[in-house]
């Protein structure tokens, strides 16, 4: 009887073919045992590391390994920040400042506070904004080219993002020139249901907006008859409702949609 293989006895371009394709499998959802991998051995620490570092998460328990370790997150493309970090938020900020970490960070995932610092370096094209937080003291208040290439914005706090981040939030979303999938809505950010009511036909002008889906509190009682008769109004089958909130629209490289659409495209 043959001898069973072990996975020694794998070619080497099949054995690295393998242990990359768990480790990017997993990057999002388990990057402690990813890491884990990485002190298996020389070897594999030198061809894991980089996949380790392009997804990182930072939270109570990590922070200070993170900000100690800054060469490590030069290249980081993937960040999940804790919404329960604010006590500690002011290290995290300054490490972005002070340092090349996370200036390379394309998805992002996290309260405002951390993405208000990122905006200053680096242009993320995924972005769900998780919890609150907005300050002025900036390297630059109002960054130029930050939002510029966010094609996904979501989160329960997207629509604070807009309506306290972007200036001129009213009547100009010019520095939106790339976003195409929107969720806003979900009444945990406080903001008006008139204020979206607002924001809407701006919101829909934006040259390369596909969808835009509006979560509707149960305080907003008559949100879904408002959101028809506006989508009516204007013939408008981009816009999206949903009675969940949902953040589903995440740091996915092809993000689901939410809701249901409005008002069905004619058929050809």
């Amino acid at each position: 009887m043959r001898p069973r293989a072990t996975f020694t006895d794998l070619p080497v371009e099949l054995s690295e073919f393998i242990i990359l394709l768990a480790v990017h499998s997993r990057a999002l959802d388990d990057n402690r045992t990813c890491a884990s991998l990485t002190r298996t051995s020389r070897a594999i620490h030198v061809l894991v590391q980089p996949s380790v570092a392009d997804t990182v998460f930072v939270n109570s328990k990590n922070r200070a390994r993170v900000c100690a370790t800054t060469d490590t997150f030069t290249s980081t493309r993937r960040l999940v920040v804790d919404s329960d970090l604010a006590p500690e938020e002011q290290s995290l900020r300054s490490l972005v400042w002070s340092t090349p970490a996370f200036h390379s960070v394309e998805m992002f995932q996290g309260p405002l506070w951390m993405l208000h610092s990122l905006l200053d370096f680096c242009t993320p094209v995924y972005v769900v904004a998780t919890a609150p937080g907005w300050f002025i003291d900036s390297i630059s208040q109002a960054p130029k080219s930050g939002p510029s290439r966010i094609t996904h914005l979501s989160g329960p706090y997207s629509t604070s993002f807009i309506h306290e981040y972007l200036p001129g939030w009213v009547w100009n979303f010019g520095s939106l020139t790339q976003l195409s999938h929107l969720v806003i809505g979900d009444g945990r950010d406080d903001i008006e249901p008139r204020t979206i009511m607002r924001m809407l036909p701006k919101l829909l002008a934006l040259p390369t907006l596909e969808y835009l889906c509006v979560c509707v509190s149960r305080l907003w009682h008559n949100g879904m008859s408002e959101l028809l008769a506006f989508a009516q109004a204007r013939n408008e089958t981009r816009l999206w409702a949903s009675r969940e909130a949902d953040d589903c629209l995440g740091l996915s490289e092809d993000p689901p949609v939410i809701g249901e659409r409005l008002l069905q495209r004619d058929r050809d």
